[in-house]
């Protein structure tokens, strides 16, 4: 089982299912589609708190991922660059909007960003976007 840690402001999304994917650096063990999923957080200051369970989920998708100032691209898909799709798919990664999305995406990982697109619950939005 894969663990995954998210801030608290990321809890609520995650329990209500508006978060139904993950945007993360790759990772040294890779998680596969099938794969169970433990969504947690730290209570407390991390390390040195008890992990809440947000949820338990399966992996039903990991894809390439770029992300830069004015858009993003998953493998598979058409790009997203047009404002109205920036902020659907910012809402279901757990934002407000785009702008707050990339902000945080600046901070901590610095633009632009490759990594892997980790999803465990259908995205609709996504699913108009799909390569056919």
């Amino acid at each position: 089982m894969a663990v995954l840690l998210f801030e608290k402001q990321f809890w609520e999304p995650i329990v209500s299912g508006t978060k139904v994917h993950s945007i993360r650096p790759t990772r040294k063990r890779p998680i596969s589609p099938g794969d169970s999923l433990s969504l947690r957080g730290w209570e407390g200051v991390a390390y040195r708190s008890k992990q809440a369970i947000l949820c338990e989920e399966t992996c039903i998708d990991v894809r390439d991922l770029w992300i830069d100032r004015s858009g993003v691209v998953i493998e598979g898909y058409d790009r997203i660059d047009e404002p109205e799709e920036l902020d659907l798919f910012a809402t279901t990664d757990g934002f407000a909007n785009w702008d707050e999305m990339r902000q945080y995406r600046n901070l901590f990982y610095h633009l632009p960003f490759s990594g892997d697109f980790i999803q465990w619950g259908p995205n609709k939005f996504l699913e108009s976007k799909a390569n056919r």
